[in-house]
């Protein structure tokens, strides 16, 4: 091969690559905003309606879901949206203790009360939050 087509067949390696590169970087930006950007920037909405009590809604359904995630933690459902994590639906950090005072007080165990709130729903006031295009609702606090 002579010098000229090496540099050639290079120079159009080196190209292809170039343009490989942008094509993921296109579909990189929107992937990260999408599934990174969107959440944080929620939840930071979702902790600035809630210093408004015009914001926050009585009327919110909990349920326990059927799956665990790669964890073990149990997942919920909140107004038929999910399954999460309680740390991805809760406003504040404290949600967990205050579903296991819940369980305390009902007198059942940990299994039953799951079992039946899996059907029944757990009331819950929530804040919805509306962010480009999309909504959800995050966990003020148990009723």
């Amino acid at each position: 091969m002579t010098v000229d087509k090496q540099n050639l067949k290079e120079s159009r390696q080196e190209r292809i690559v170039r343009i490989l590169s942008y094509i993921v970087l296109v579909f990189a930006i929107p992937f990260t905003f999408v599934f990174i950007g969107i959440p944080i920037i929620s939840s930071i909405q979702a902790a600035k309606l809630a210093k408004d009590p015009k914001n926050i809604r009585n009327n919110g359904c909990l349920r326990y879901a059927t799956v665990t995630d790669k964890h073990g933690a149990s997942m919920f459902y909140l107004n038929q949206q999910g399954p999460h994590t309680l740390r991805e639906l809760s406003i504040k950090s404290n949600l967990s203790s205050q579903i296991g005072k819940l369980i305390d007080e009902s007198n059942l165990s940990y299994n039953e009360f799951v079992k039946i709130h899996t059907k029944k729903c757990i009331q819950v006031r929530f804040i919805h939050y509306k962010l480009l295009g999309t909504s959800g609702d995050y966990i003020y606090d148990l009723q």
